[in-house]
């Protein structure tokens, strides 16, 4: 296998030129993988054994899978789960707050509800440019 010297992408022996940026890769030194290298198809995130160089789901180019240990799918997922429903729980709780008779409570419960309503917009803008600038 070769390795392109622009973009770290991996390519059969015979190949002239990188399958990811078109780069010249004819005078590129030939390596061999080590036995415990992995590819991954960058598309689809599907694993192939080491030697292969398309996808069998969608034929795309591999790339070698990074050393260690791959992150699972739900190892942090539900952090970020809480942390789009955190603005919402603000809202139910100064609003239960804000409807109470005590006036300390209903002092501490506006802006409760005034800030998570904040936020909720701000999560939202921040998502939506994050789906127009990262949607492939």
């Amino acid at each position: 296998m070769k390795k392109c010297h622009h973009c770290g992408h991996f390519e059969t022996n015979e190949a002239q030129r990188c399958g990811a940026c078109g780069s010249n890769i004819s005078r590129v030194t030939k390596i061999e993988p080590v036995d415990d290298v992995r590819m991954i198809c960058p598309k689809c995130r599907v694993l192939h054994a080491r030697g292969e160089t398309a996808c069998s789901r969608c034929r795309a180019a591999l790339v070698i899978l990074p050393q260690g240990k791959p992150r699972e799918t739900n190892e942090l997922d539900w952090t970020y789960a809480l942390s789009l429903f955190l603005p919402y729980v603000g809202i139910l709780i100064g609003a239960f707050l804000a409807a109470s008779d005590d006036e300390s409570r209903s002092s501490v419960g506006r802006p409760l509800v005034f800030f998570s309503s904040i936020l909720t917009a701000v999560y939202f803008c921040l998502f939506s440019l994050f789906v127009l600038l990262f949607r492939s």
